[in-house]
């Protein structure tokens, strides 16, 4: 026996191609823009950092302490890549330290996403669906007319001649 959930009230229609179009619009200028900012901006507003913290683990897992001191100024400093971090421990430590404690220190270098990173990502969105508001409001009205005043025009005249 079939629930009333499993039976169709009616039959469903197919959508058309009005249907097809509107959605894709709103995927293309609702949907991908949240999911480009929300991934892409924490990645391109970020700083790569050797944090305290990082160093002290690296104390505790038997790096020497002369290693650790001479890494302790990089803490304060904001890097743009993990690159830059290495490049900058390289000049601090000899290259022999360096080449044997390279893998270690590489491992706790950390991404840091910046204060605020919420609040440009709300701008940004705001602004772009303005402007897809505004855009819209402007020629949307033209997509609309395209496909409704043919038949608004056609019920007019017949209005018209009654």
């Amino acid at each position: 026996m079939l629930s009333e959930f499993q039976k169709p009230d009616k039959e469903q229609e197919m959508p058309t191609w009005e249907d097809i179009k509107y959605t894709t619009l709103i995927v293309v200028l609702v949907g991908l823009p949240v999911v480009a900012v929300s991934l892409g901006l924490p990645l391109w507003w970020s700083d790569w950092k050797l944090t305290g913290n990082a160093l002290w683990a690296l104390e505790r897992r038997g790096m020497p302490s002369a290693v650790v001191d001479q890494l302790l100024p990089l803490r304060l400093e904001d890097y743009a890549s993990h690159e830059e971090v290495m490049a900058a421990a390289r000049g601090v430590l000899s290259p022999e330290e360096f080449s044997t404690h390279a893998p270690r220190i590489s491992r706790q270098v950390v991404r840091q996403t910046r204060p605020g990173v919420v609040w440009v990502f709300m701008g940004i969105l705001t602004l772009w669906y303005g402007l897809v508001f505004v855009g819209w409001r402007r020629w949307g009205y033209f997509w609309e007319g395209a496909s409704s005043g043919a038949s608004g025009a056609s019920g007019g005249s017949s209005g018209s001649s009654s």
